[in-house]
């Protein structure tokens, strides 16, 4: 009887040593080359120094087998892990566990390469998933946090700061083209925060699960300015429109159009004020012309009636 390493089940290896039955089957088990069989299965074929497992081997055990380097009974160096269930662990080593440069391969093709700190994924590494996006950045126990980069398979992509594998502020690139710049909750943006549609169109105010929502200001491709309240990304409630060509109107919105009361004022200096339906006017009003006459009537769909 003698203590020999024997390897846990758990996603990380122990390295807790306990009393077992051996046989040497082959070469020299104390001081040497050789071949140890181990109940339950495993095996040990390697380096031997003083009846220890020291120096390169192969160990199988019943989750799968370890090729690479040992010290004193411990898995310790540069080696590779494969589980029969087809994840693969490689790297450095230290008390049977990745300490260091390391790779981690999944059956399903996820593949993690970079730091390793007593087992778990931490510092500086990369993802690739198996749905085809990449992340490479900070990682802390296994997580996406801190400084980095996603980027998913269509091409959008997240840059900036990640909590637990959260994205909470950075920059979103859509595959479209579409820019957002601010706070994100569930990878979409939320609270203050900046969007450049794929168009040109601009848009400064607060978001809602990735919509326009509460207060802000849009410039459009096309020169017109809205600033007012949105409702899921549509102009909705007070605003002001500017118009490229020196129009504005101030009052209410729906559904993206002037509806219900509002003021009209043409850049040739007349105007009018009453109700809006459709982004028309539409109902009473009051029409004043730029040399001061005032008609008050009734519009249907922006055209008053006589």
């Amino acid at each position: 009887m003698r203590l020999i390493l024997i390897l846990s089940c758990s996603i990380f290896f122990s390295s807790a040593l306990m009393a077992e039955a051996e046989v040497c089957v082959k070469g020299d088990c104390k001081n040497g080359r050789g071949t140890l069989q181990l109940p339950g299965g495993a095996s040990y074929e390697g380096d031997f120094s003083n009846g220890q497992f020291d120096g390169k081997g192969i160990y199988i055990l019943p989750n799968g087998t370890y090729t690479g380097e040992f010290k004193s009974n411990k898995i310790q160096g540069k080696g590779v892990f494969v589980f029969k269930t087809g994840r693969k662990l490689e790297g450095s080593f230290e008390d049977g566990k990745l300490n260091g440069k390391g790779v981690e391969t999944l059956p399903d093709g996820t593949r993690y390469t970079g730091d390793f700190k007593k087992g778990k994924k931490t510092g500086d590494g990369e993802f690739i998933l198996a749905d085809g996006s990449r992340y490479q950045g900070e990682i802390e126990d296994g997580a996406k946090h801190g400084k980095g980069v996603l980027v998913y398979k269509d091409g959008s992509r997240f840059e900036g700061e990640f909590q637990n594998d959260q994205f909470t502020r950075g920059t979103l690139t859509r595959a479209d083209g579409t820019v957002f710049k601010g706070n994100f909750k569930n990878f979409q943006i939320q609270g203050r925060g900046e969007a450049t549609l794929k168009d040109g169109s601009k848009y400064a105010g607060e978001f809602d699960n990735g919509l326009f929502h509460g207060t802000g200001t849009i410039v459009h491709a096309d020169g017109l300015t809205y600033t007012g309240t949105f409702v899921a990304g549509k102009k909705d409630g007070k605003g002001t429109e500017v118009f490229k060509n020196g129009d504005t109107y101030t009052g209410q919105f729906k559904n993206d159009l002037k509806e219900g009361s509002g003021l009209y004022k043409y850049s040739d200096g007349s105007k009018y004020e009453g109700q809006f339906s459709g982004d028309q006017p539409h109902g009473q009003g009051t029409y004043t012309a730029k040399n001061g006459e005032v008609r008050q009537g009734t519009w249907v769909r922006g055209k008053e009636q006589k």
